[in-house]
C-alpha cells in the first residue's frame, strides 16, 4: 500500500483546525469528572456524619454500612466506566465525520455515543475475559496438580508460567497492531457485533501490516518527543517540573485529537494524494 503518511498528518491538522468541535468530548468529560467528584465528596460528607471518619472505622462498621459503601463504590466505577465509553463513542462519532465528510456537528457526536458506548463496553470486555480466562485457568489446574504432588506442581508453573508469559506477549502484540484499527472500522456502522467488528479488524490487520506498523509507529514516535521535554524536567526544580506538567497535559491533549485524527484518515483516505 502506497501511502503519503505526512500528507495525512497534514490533513489530520487542518480537520482539527478546522473542526474544533473535536475538543468538546474532552470538556464534557471534564465536566462530568467534576460532577462524579462532587458526588464521591457528598458520599464521604454522609459517612464522615455517621461517625466513620477512617477507613479502619469503616471497617469495623455494621454489615448493612458495609454494604451500602461497596454498593456506592461500585456504582461509582460503573458511572466512571460508562462515561470513559461514552466520550470514546462521541469522538467515534465525529472523527468519522471528519474523515469522510470533513465537517462534523454536535448531532454526529451524540450519535456517536447512543451507536458506540456499549459497543465499545462490550469490545472491552472481550479483551478483558480473553485476558484473565486462560490465565485463571492456568492458575487454577497448576493449584490442582500442586496439591497432587509438589514436585509435579513446581514443574508444571514453570511451565504454565512460561506459557502465559508467551501468551501475554502474543496478547499485546495482538492489541498493538492487529486492532488498531478498530475504532475506525467500527465507526462505519456496518456492524454492532463486537466479535465481528475484532475479526474483521484483525484481517484487515493481516492484509496490511506495513501499513498498520507504520501508522503505530508515527503515533508512537510522536508521542515519545513529545514526553521527552516533561522527563526532562524532572531534572529541575519544583516550579518548573510543574509548568512544564501542565504545559505538557495541554498539549498532550492536542496531539491526542490530532493523532487521534491520523489514525481515522490512515484507514479512510489512505489512498488520497492531495489535501
Amino acid at each position: 500500500m502506497d501511502v503519503s503518511y505526512g500528507l495525512l498528518l497534514k490533513k489530520s491538522w487542518q480537520d482539527l483546525k478546522q473542526n474544533p468541535i473535536a475538543f468538546l468530548p474532552i470538556l464534557v468529560y471534564l465536566l462530568f469528572i467534576i460532577g462524579l467528584t462532587v458526588l464521591v465528596i457528598l458520599e464521604f460528607g454522609i459517612f464522615w456524619s455517621l461517625g466513620y471518619k477512617t477507613f479502619a472505622s469503616f471497617l469495623q462498621s455494621s454489615l448493612g454500612i458495609k454494604f451500602l459503601g461497596i454498593l456506592s463504590f461500585l456504582i461509582d466505577f460503573v458511572i466512571l466506566a460508562i462515561m470513559g465509553f461514552a466520550v470514546q463513542g462521541m469522538n467515534l462519532g465525529l472523527f468519522n465525520a471528519i474523515t469522510t465528510k470533513k465537517k462534523a456537528t454536535k448531532s454526529d457526536m451524540w450519535l456517536g455515543m447512543r451507536k458506540f458506548t456499549f459497543l465499545l463496553l462490550r469490545y472491552s470486555i472481550i479483551l478483558l475475559l480473553v485476558l484473565f480466562v486462560p490465565v485463571a485457568m492456568l492458575i487454577g489446574l497448576t493449584a490442582l496438580i500442586f496439591a497432587a504432588s509438589k514436585i509435579a506442581g513446581i514443574i508444571v508453573g514453570v511451565l504454565l508460567g512460561i506459557i502465559s508469559v508467551i501468551y501475554f506477549i502474543g496478547l499485546i502484540l495482538i492489541s498493538i497492531f492487529g486492532l488498531l484499527f478498530f475504532t475506525p472500522i467500527a465507526s462505519t456502522g456496518k456492524s454492532n457485533s463486537a466479535i465481528a467488528l475484532i475479526k474483521e479488524t484483525l484481517r484487515y490487520s493481516k492484509n496490511n501490516l506495513g501499513h498498520v506498523f507504520f501508522t503505530w509507529l508515527i503515533t508512537f514516535a510522536i508521542s515519545v518527543v513529545l514526553s521527552i521535554p516533561y522527563y526532562l524536567s524532572k531534572l529541575f526544580p519544583n516550579v518548573i517540573q510543574w509548568v512544564v506538567g501542565i504545559v505538557y497535559y495541554l498539549v498532550s491533549l492536542v496531539i491526542g485529537v490530532w493523532l487521534g485524527l491520523f489514525l481515522f484518515n490512515a484507514y479512510f483516505n489512505s489512498k488520497s494524494k492531495k489535501l
